[in-house]
C-alpha cells in the first residue's frame, strides 16, 4: 500500500511539473519590459550671459540618436540662436530661448531663461580688449609740407572714426594699427566741421573695432581715455565723468577728468564695459581736468551717404576754404586809409585789397575781431630789395606789434600771420624809406580758418 501511494505521488509530482513546464514558454515574454525612455531636459533652464564674454551652448540631455532639435530666441535684439544652439549675446535684457525636440514620434518643448548683463572690466582687461581698435593718425598736406598726428579708432572692421580737425587740409593720411601696420585712407566716408567729426575707410579688414554705449551714462562713472598724446601711442589714462552734457556750439560735449593732451584727439573715450562714451577732442588750457569729447550719439548726425577719396576731399577744401576766407571783398577807400582817426573799418571774413602809393608811403585800417582766429597779410614788392623794409603789420591798441614779417623771394612778396583773440586792432601797411617806385598792392584778411 505505501509502495502504490509512493508510485502515485511521484506520477502526481510528474503531471505538476509537466504541465507547469509546457506553459513557460508563454507566459516569460508579458514578464520582459523595456525600461523607459526618459523626456529630454534641459541641463539649466537659466544662464547669464556677459557681453563681449565667452559664448555658450545650449545643453540637453536625455537625447536618442536620431533626435531632431530647432531653437527660438524670443527677441534677437537681446541674444540670438544659431541651428546649433549657440547662444550670442547682442544686448543687455532678458530672453527666453525656446528649444523643441522631436524623438520617439513625441514632441517636447523646453524653455531656457538667458540674462545678458554687461561685464565691468578692470584697466588691464580694458587695454586688452579695445587697445587693438585704436590707432595713431598721420596726416600731411604735401603742398604746404604741414603735418599733424591724432588719434582714431574702429567703428567697424575698416572703417574709423576720428576729430574732423585732425585730418583737417590733408592731401595723405595714413593710419597706423596697434600691431604697428601702416595702412593708407582709401576714402573719407563723412566728415563734418561743424560737429569736428569724420569717418576714414582703410582696405584692410577684420580689425577689432569698438561698440557705442548703451544705455546711459552718469557722473561719476569711471572712463578711461586711450589715444597718442604726443605722438606717444598706445597711451591709456583714467578718469570720471564730471559733466554727463555740456553744449559748446551746437555740440554735446561729456566733461571728464581723464587727462588728454595734444595728439589724443580722436581718440575713445571709454566707460568700465569697454564701450565708446566719446571722441576725445579738447582741454581748457591752465585750467584744472577740464577734459572734453563729443559724445559718440553725434556721430549718427553724420552724413556718411557720400563717401569721396582723400584727393576729392583735398579738392573740396580748398574750395570751401576759398569760399570761407572770401566771404566778402572790399577794395581800400584812400581817404580813410590816410586818417589817423578814421579809419576803414574791415568786417571779418572779408578780403580786404588796396594800393600803397610812393607819395603815401603808409595806409591804415581798422578790425574788430569777435572769435579767436587768424589774420593774414600780404604786400607785393617789385624787388628783392624793397623787402628789407616793407611789411604789414598787426598791431594791438597799445601800439604794440603782434607778428614779424617773412619775405617771400619766389613771389617778391612780404606776409604776415597771427593769431589773434577777441578786441580790437589796427593795420599799417609800410613803404621803406626813400621809395619811389611804383604803386603796390597788398591784401589783408581775419577769418576763424
Amino acid at each position: 500500500m505505501k509502495r502504490y501511494k509512493r508510485v502515485l505521488l511521484k506520477l502526481c509530482l510528474l503531471f505538476v511539473f509537466t504541465t507547469v513546464s509546457s506553459s513557460i514558454p508563454e507566459l516569460m515574454p508579458a514578464q520582459i519590459v523595456e525600461a523607459a525612455v526618459k523626456a529630454p531636459t534641459l541641463k539649466e533652464t537659466k544662464k547669464t550671459l556677459y557681453l563681449g564674454g565667452a559664448s555658450y551652448t545650449v545643453k540637453v540631455n536625455n537625447l536618442v540618436k536620431d533626435a531632431k532639435i530647432t531653437y527660438a530666441s524670443s527677441n534677437k535684439k537681446i541674444a540670438t540662436v544659431s541651428k546649433s544652439g549657440k547662444i550670442t549675446p547682442v544686448a543687455e535684457g532678458k530672453v527666453t530661448i525656446t528649444v523643441t525636440v522631436k524623438q520617439n514620434n513625441k514632441t517636447y518643448t523646453l524653455k531656457e531663461t538667458i540674462t545678458v548683463k554687461k561685464k565691468v572690466l578692470t584697466a588691464s582687461q580694458l587695454y586688452e580688449k579695445c587697445g587693438p581698435a585704436t590707432v595713431e593718425i598721420q596726416v600731411e598736406n604735401t603742398e604746404s609740407k604741414e603735418s599733424a598726428l591724432g588719434s582714431g579708432f574702429f567703428i567697424t572692421e575698416n572703417t574709423i572714426v576720428t576729430n574732423y580737425h585732425v585730418i583737417s587740409g590733408a592731401n595723405k593720411i595714413q593710419v597706423i594699427t596697434n600691431d604697428e601696420k601702416t595702412y593708407e585712407v582709401v576714402s573719407i566716408e563723412g566728415y563734418s566741421e561743424a560737429l569736428d567729426l569724420a569717418v576714414l575707410k582703410i582696405k584692410s579688414s577684420g580689425h577689432t573695432y569698438l561698440q557705442p554705449y548703451s544705455g546711459k551714462i552718469s557722473v561719476g562713472d569711471k572712463v578711461y581715455a586711450l589715444g597718442s598724446p604726443r605722438g606717444l601711442t598706445g597711451t591709456m589714462s583714467d578718469g570720471i565723468i564730471s559733466t554727463v552734457s555740456r553744449v559748446v556750439d551746437g555740440i554735446d560735449y561729456v566733461q571728464t577728468t581723464a587727462p588728454i593732451s595734444n595728439g589724443n584727439s580722436g581718440g575713445p573715450l571709454l566707460n568700465e564695459y569697454g564701450e565708446v562714451v566719446g571722441v576725445n577732442t579738447f582741454v581748457i588750457k591752465d585750467s584744472q581736468n577740464l577734459n572734453f569729447a563729443i559724445n559718440i550719439k553725434e556721430l549718427e548726425k553724420l552724413d556718411t551717404s557720400k563717401p569721396v577719396s582723400v584727393e576729392n576731399y583735398y579738392k573740396e577744401y580748398q574750395e570751401s576754404r576759398i569760399a570761407t576766407l572770401f566771404k566778402g571783398r572790399m577794395q581800400e577807400d584812400p581817404v580813410k586809409s590816410q586818417s589817423d582817426s578814421d579809419q576803414q573799418v574791415v568786417p571779418d571774413y572779408t578780403l580786404l585789397s588796396g594800393t600803397v602809393t610812393a607819395a603815401e608811403k603808409s595806409d591804415f585800417y581798422r578790425i574788430t575781431v569777435t572769435k579767436e582766429g587768424w589774420f593774414y597779410g600780404i604786400i607785393y614788392l617789385e624787388s628783392r630789395e624793397d623787402m628789407k623794409n616793407a611789411y604789414l603789420g598787426i598791431y594791438d591798441k597799445s601800439g604794440r606789434r603782434l607778428a614779424n614779417c617773412y619775405e617771400n623771394a619766389s613771389y617778391n612778396s612780404v606776409y604776415t600771420i597771427a593769431y589773434i583773440k577777441p578786441g580790437d586792432y589796427y593795420i599799417g601797411v609800410y613803404l621803406p624809406d626813400g621809395y619811389t617806385g611804383s604803386d603796390l598792392p597788398y591784401n589783408f584778411i581775419w577769418t576763424q580758418y
